[in-house]
């Protein structure tokens, strides 16, 4: 599971610390609205062969087996032209992980976000 606060709904207020974001979480957890269960990455990935043809086919749960979620392009399942096969969320989840463990952004810019995070929230509580 992801754990940046980022991806859990939060920010870094400077020091350390962190604050509840206007975004929702989207990655790393499991949610549940209206009887239907969403997973993370649901809704933002897309099937890269899909999409380099001209296709928009989007990635979904394909089945839960043995409580093991498997993701597929939704091109795919209903028979289309798609060749890409599913596989296991787990294996999507440790790929993005590897990411996010080497992603980093400079300090400068850092420091150039929480000055733009601050003025936003100094022009919000204004309204």
């Amino acid at each position: 599971m992801l754990t940046n606060i980022f991806y859990l709904g939060y920010l870094s207020n400077g020091n350390g610390s962190p604050i509840k974001a206007k975004h929702e979480p989207f990655i790393g957890h499991k949610h549940s609205i209206q009887g239907k269960t969403i997973y993370s990455l649901t809704g933002i990935t897309w099937c890269w062969y899909c999409k380099e043809n001209g296709h928009a086919g989007r990635i979904h749960v394909t089945c839960v087996k043995d409580g093991e979620v498997r993701l597929g392009c939704y091109n795919r399942t209903k028979g289309w032209d798609c060749s890409q096969k599913s596989t296991f969320l787990g294996t999507y989840e440790k790929q993005i992980r590897a990411y996010f463990d080497i992603f980093r952004i400079p300090d400068d810019y850092q420091q150039k976000i929480l000055d733009m995070q601050r003025k936003l929230d100094y022009n919000n509580s204004k309204e």
